[in-house]
């Protein structure tokens, strides 16, 4: 029994031995350390949050427009000693501060929610004035634990390659910069005529170590041209000089064709032929190559002209000359195109030549001067095999239908059938409304006739009665 009590004594003893090595004093709370407070404009301050046996809810701010990097949010240090660290790279020479702040809720002492703002204050100075990086603790009460972290935490170097990357000048070799160079601005324009293809670009940079790039000489197109001149600093930052050059798009070579003046297109940036049988080529047009398309499928080449009103279009071209305007349309799913009707085609007998109305485009056509075919309409139109033929437009119904010379007997018979029947209707109906009109006048005269005769008879009876009665 002895034994027993001795045993649970040792017992007794040994777990007390246990607690007391194991239990530790936490003094809840949060504490702000610098790995510097004072340094030259562009190095780096390492600031270190402890959090002590609390959950801490943190927000973090630096002054002097420094940017920060690091943690924020909840930290949980239950029983323990947690670090947060926090880089800030202040961008302006002067005074300032690093402030960490929230709320904590210690798990021993108080439980109510504790507010904080822990802040350390900073001096940035110029490289010129400062003489090598000063370093100092801002807290000598720091433990050891946060002294070993602020040691491995090492202040960036400063970067000692220029960054100048500016361009001390910018020229063209054919018009004028707008607006006039300045090395802030890095956006210009340039006006060239019709007849220039081609244009040097010099720049130079304020700073020899720095380099340029997108210079000489460059290949104008008509319209709108872009380039872009780079100077890149030592340090390999970058800075770019748009340079837009604007080439007018007014033709060089010009035609006529019925009277109008058309010019040949240079800008034909997005312009196909009409459809795959369609390469590009070229063909000569008062002794000077221009741009064109030819077709083996249809056997015909067009080229692209703008008129005098500014209107691009594609025209037939036959040898060495514009023959025809030369539209793509499609009319109830059949691809066709639309070509002038020479004046000298434009009179048929029977028919009015007229710009037609066809599913809002406007086609040269016909209309029918007999009232009779008055929903009809006659269009002349190349196919996609090259054949011209006309076609028959009913207006009604949208239809399109191939013209042949036996339609317009056909027409003609189906009018004099019309007009026939017309007739043949008009005489029954006049006839319908003789024999009613004579049988009404013939029930008249007979009422009247009835009539009279019995008020006559009526008459000649009273007279004799007062004659017998005399």
């Amino acid at each position: 029994m002895k034994r027993f009590y001795k045993l649970l004594l040792c017992l007794f003893i040994l777990f007390g031995t246990l607690v007391i090595n194991t239990s530790k004093t936490f003094a809840a709370g949060v504490s702000l350390s610098a790995s510097s407070t004072s340094i030259t404009i562009g190095q780096t301050i390492t600031f270190t949050l402890s959090v002590t046996d609390c959950y801490a809810l943190i927000n973090s701010a630096s002054s002097n427009n420094g940017s920060v990097s690091g943690g924020s949010g909840d930290i949980d240090a239950l029983g323990e000693t947690k670090y947060v660290t926090y880089k800030v790279t202040p961008t302006s020479v002067g005074s300032g501060s690093f402030t960490v702040s929230g709320v904590y809720s210690a798990y021993t002492g108080s439980s109510e929610d504790q507010s904080f703002s822990k802040s350390i204050s900073f001096d940035v100075k110029d490289k010129s004035s400062s003489g090598g990086n000063q370093n100092s603790n801002s807290s000598s009460s720091t433990n050891s634990t946060q002294s070993t972290t602020n040691t491995a935490e090492e202040v960036k170097q400063e970067d000692t390659r220029s960054k100048e990357n500016s361009l001390a000048s910018l020229s063209v070799s054919e018009g004028t910069l707008s607006p006039s160079f300045k090395a802030s601005t890095t956006s210009y324009t340039v006006n060239l005529p019709a007849d220039k293809t081609k244009i040097t670009i010099s720049a130079k940079a304020k700073d020899s170590k720095a380099s340029v790039s997108g210079t000489g000489e460059k290949k104008l197109d008509v319209g709108k041209n872009t380039f872009t001149v780079k100077c890149t600093a030592e340090n390999g930052s970058v800075k770019s000089y748009k340079i837009v050059v604007n080439v007018d798009e007014t033709p060089l070579v010009y035609t006529e064709y019925n009277g109008n003046k058309l010019g040949v297109v240079r800008n034909l940036d997005g312009i196909e032929g009409p459809n795959k049988s369609f390469k590009e080529t070229q063909v000569s047009l008062d002794g000077k190559e221009i741009p064109a398309w030819t077709s083996e499928q249809m056997n015909k080449t067009i080229v692209y002209l703008v008129d005098e009103n500014n209107e691009k279009s594609f025209y037939l071209f036959e040898d060495g000359k514009v023959t025809s305007k030369f539209e793509p349309i499609s009319l109830n799913g059949i691809n066709m195109f639309i070509v002038d009707i020479p004046e000298k085609n434009q009179n048929i007998d029977g028919l009015k030549f007229t710009t037609l109305k066809i599913e809002k485009l406007d086609i040269p056509g016909w209309i029918f001067e007999d009232k009779k075919f008055e929903n009809y309409e006659l269009i002349y139109i190349m196919l996609e095999n090259g054949n011209m033929a006309y076609y028959l437009h009913e207006k009604t119904e949208n239809t399109l239908m191939l013209y042949s010379d036996g339609f317009l007997q056909q027409f003609e018979e189906i009018g004099n059938l019309k007009e026939k029947n017309s007739s043949t209707e008009l005489m029954r109906n006049i006839f319908i409304g003789t024999t009613v009109v004579f049988a009404l006048s013939t029930a008249v005269v007979g009422y009247m006739y009835f009539n009279f005769k019995k008020k006559s008879i009526s008459a000649i009876k009273d007279y004799y009665d007062k004659k017998n009665q005399g």
